[in-house]
């Protein structure tokens, strides 16, 4: 059985490491033929703890090629520069996700890779692919949990287990507001 949680117990799983960081660090990552790198600017270690999530709905399944669903790391889009000097990075816009909403699935064009870029419900605030990165931290929360395959086992518990992205975007707005970032 499958717990999900509300909105209301999502200040429980985001904390920022420090308001007022005193340095950054920089993480790239790449698709699978190096034609588009992302390069992460953060203010904190990307690997210290767990971070982002795992989407299970069926539309980031097919989307990634995976039945245990797509690692992906919500954050500002300030903090994500996009290389792609071939012009190989394609966008699909999925109008039958299961929130209802519009969701711009962006890929490379040349081997495949799943990439991201800002929401477009929210654009100060970008969804990234992890599988881009060679090390990939441990997940903070699950969404969609519902729609996960039997046979997966989770990756945190059942408390971290949501719904709806949607309840995750907007209270991340306000994590994020005023910070800086």
């Amino acid at each position: 059985m499958q717990m999900l949680v509300s909105a209301s117990e999502l200040p429980t799983i985001f904390t920022m490491a420090d308001s007022t960081p005193q340095s950054t660090q920089t993480y790239t990552g790449t698709c699978l033929c190096g034609s588009i790198s992302l390069v992460l600017t953060l203010p904190y270690d990307l690997h210290a703890k767990p971070q982002g999530h795992i989407c299970h709905c069926i539309n980031c399944r097919k989307f990634s090629g995976s039945a245990t669903g797509l690692a992906c790391l919500m954050l500002p889009t300030s903090q994500v520069q996009l290389h792609d000097p071939e012009g190989k990075l394609k966008t699909f816009i999925d109008t039958k996700s299961r929130s209802g909403r519009t969701v711009g699935r962006s890929f490379c064009g040349e081997c495949g890779s799943p990439v991201g870029g800002p929401t477009r419900t929210e654009p100060s605030l970008s969804v990234i692919a992890l599988g881009l990165f060679d090390e990939v931290p441990k997940p903070v929360f699950e969404c969609f949990s519902a729609q996960k395959v039997d046979w997966a086992k989770s990756s945190v518990e059942a408390s971290k287990q949501y719904e709806y992205v949607d309840e995750i975007e907007q209270y991340m707005v306000g994590v994020f507001a005023g910070t800086g970032y």
